[in-house]
């Protein structure tokens, strides 16, 4: 990620870095290990949806995410949409101007069996989010079948980074 900020940057476009922890705006929701995001993911892979307290940490998330990226062209996200560690960060992103950064995919991967289920919130990762556009390095385009619903969805493989201007046309 730290490449993609600094190749943004030396290219003119303004870059915010968002964070669960360590640098850049920390948002404590982002991470992974967030204790209400822990619990609601160990509940989701158990088959169970807290729907109340999803939507309550997807909302919070998503006020937070208004006030940060006001004014924000695009959102750069890595595997966010397409992983499930963090679905209340997925769904708050819904809607948005987005290019998901994606190198891994959980419902193509056996690994995470317990997430690859029909219905909210597990849709997420097996449909395109509306308002994003897919970029994925080519180990990941190795375990995309023939007829992925991203195919249709402005999926575009790049070995490591779009070419020039090509973030300005999304």
């Amino acid at each position: 990620m730290e490449s993609h900020r600094r190749l943004l940057e030396e290219a003119g476009y303004p870059v915010v870095v968002l964070s669960g922890r360590g640098a850049g705006v920390v948002i404590p929701e982002l991470d992974s290990r967030h204790p209400e995001v822990e619990a609601i993911t160990q509940r989701l892979a158990a088959g169970d949806v807290p729907v109340e307290r999803f939507e309550k940490l997807r909302e919070r998330v998503a006020e937070r995410l208004d006030e940060v990226l006001a004014g924000a062209d695009l959102v750069l996200a890595h595997n966010v949409l397409t992983m499930h560690f963090n679905l209340p960060l997925a769904a708050a992103l819904a809607g948005r101007r987005v290019l998901a950064w994606t190198h891994d995919l959980a419902w193509t991967n056996p690994r995470y069996i317990d997430f690859q289920r029909d219905g909210f919130p597990y849709d997420i990762l097996h449909r395109p989010a509306p308002g994003a556009r897919y970029l994925y390095s080519l180990p990941c385009q190795m375990h995309l079948p023939p007829c992925s619903p991203y195919c249709s969805a402005g999926v575009q493989s790049y070995a490591s980074a779009p070419p020039a201007g090509e973030t300005a046309r999304f």
